[in-house]
């Protein structure tokens, strides 16, 4: 995967290369200097890695949150779903996505509550991480605007919306878009020889792959009834162990009705939950091999199955 002369490195009309990278890094350490496992597993263990960063995220903000109960029913719902167990075991790219989809958004919520212009710098750089690893990162502002707005409301009527955007945290918020770009462009190599060329390949590729199949304008009456994939829906209920299932669909309602606690958190779960899901089955865009292209579902069905 290093030898950046290959075929299959300086074809640019595909996935993005960052996971790739940190995945040889992971063969050389683990296989090639250490010798722990054998030379495939050695790539996998990133993914496995991965998975564990998404559990970790996961059990921090709803430990910060909801508090301990709340944690460990959210990673055990990580860790019992079987999709994303057996997927972590080959699956380069999905796994590392969701993962580092979370994080950024964890983080960006954080530099807000806490003020901090590093966290939206450092959500920055897990975002970069993500959408350098698969373009689903594209959705992010539409996940965060619902609380975006709902938060700043809340800060207009107490008066301390100055207090939050500080000149730090303002250039911090306007740079965001910058890093994360830089991170999907630093670390593809074949991108450097020909940007203003290579980089409308890879759009392309997501464009063909990801275009909705639906023929009418959106969003008509025709699109709406026409175009809806329920497949999607389906796929949910009938992947989702029942316990957890029944436990995700409690918490959706609980955290409706708890908007307004813990700094508007779950308008941010909902959001990420609903956004990523209605986006495949309203046919926004195309999903062609399941559950597993939009895994970043996992973290707020998680994490609302704790409330």
């Amino acid at each position: 995967l290093l030898d950046f002369n290959s075929w299959a490195v300086q074809s640019v009309y595909g996935h993005p290369a960052f996971n790739g990278i940190l995945m040889a890094l992971s063969n050389n350490i683990f296989f090639k200097q250490l010798g722990l496992v054998e030379d495939i597993n050695a790539y996998h263990l990133f993914s496995i890695f991965t998975t564990f960063l998404l559990a970790l995220t996961l059990s921090i903000w709803t430990k910060q949150t909801f508090g301990s109960f709340a944690s460990i029913v959210a990673v055990l719902t990580v860790y019992t779903f079987p999709l994303l167990f057996g997927e972590q075991h080959f699956n380069v790219k999905d796994p590392p996505m969701a993962a580092f989809f979370a994080l950024s958004l964890y983080l960006f919520w954080l530099s807000f509550i806490k003020r901090r212009p590093l966290f939206l710098v450092l959500s920055a750089l897990a975002g970069g991480a993500s959408f350098g690893t698969k373009f689903n990162f594209v959705f992010a502002p539409f996940i965060l605007l619902p609380w975006i707005i709902a938060y700043g409301v809340t800060l207009l009527k107490t008066n301390t919306l100055r207090h939050v955007l500080s000149k730090k945290m303002v250039i911090a918020f306007i740079l965001y878009p910058i890093i994360v770009f830089l991170v999907f462009f630093l670390t593809w190599p074949t991108l450097w020889s020909d940007p203003l060329n290579n980089i409308p390949q890879v759009f392309r590729y997501y464009e063909d792959i990801g275009r909705s199949p639906c023929g009418y304008s959106f969003p008509t009456y025709s699109w709406f009834i026409h175009c809806s994939q329920l497949l999607t829906l389906k796929y949910f209920i009938y992947t989702v162990p029942i316990f957890p299932l029944f436990l995700f669909c409690i918490g959706f309602i609980v955290s409706i009705m708890r908007f307004r606690e813990k700094n508007l958190v779950t308008i941010l779960w909902l959001s990420f939950f609903v956004v990523t899901i209605m986006r495949v089955t309203l046919s926004v865009s195309n999903i062609y091999g399941g559950l597993r292209q939009i895994m970043e579902f996992i973290a707020p069905m998680a994490m609302l199955a704790g409330l």
